[in-house]
């Protein structure tokens, strides 16, 4: 019985929807996905010259050092190193995975707000929007 209370005590206190600014904001949902299709490919080509340039390094570091006590320390570096770069390869794969998983639940939103509403296109003239009647 408390649940039943507490859910009409939500219900009540709930501000009231300002329909006129929940249209227009509904109406304009095509250019908040719009940073979801853009290409990203400089990021990703960054992050792969930032992991051959740490791989790279690493080798290097270790060749050019000829004490042995400093050697020791260095490939601890060049490992460290190394894994941070293998690292943020595997960072940079996980963000174009969820990059799509975004895009796609981005297109169910749509098509289920679509479904009632009107959504404007990206590229064309702004047409008038309505509630869908049915």
């Amino acid at each position: 019985m408390k649940q039943f209370k507490k859910l009409y005590e939500e219900i009540i206190h709930q501000e009231p929807i300002n329909e006129e600014e929940l249209i227009n904001n509904i109406s304009g949902f095509n250019t908040l996905g719009e940073c979801l299709y853009k290409e990203d490919n400089e990021f990703s080509s960054s992050v792969k010259k930032i992991s051959e340039l740490a791989k790279k390094a690493s080798r290097h570091i270790i060749e050019s050092e000829q004490d042995w006590f400093s050697r020791v320390q260095l490939k601890k570096d060049a490992k460290v190193l190394e894994n941070v770069a293998r690292e943020l390869d595997e960072v940079s794969t996980q963000m174009n995975e969820l990059k799509q998983r975004s895009t796609a639940l981005f297109e169910d939103c749509g098509h289920m707000l679509n479904r009632y509403y009107d959504i404007k296109e990206c590229n064309k003239n702004k047409p008038e929007l309505s509630k869908r009647q049915y």
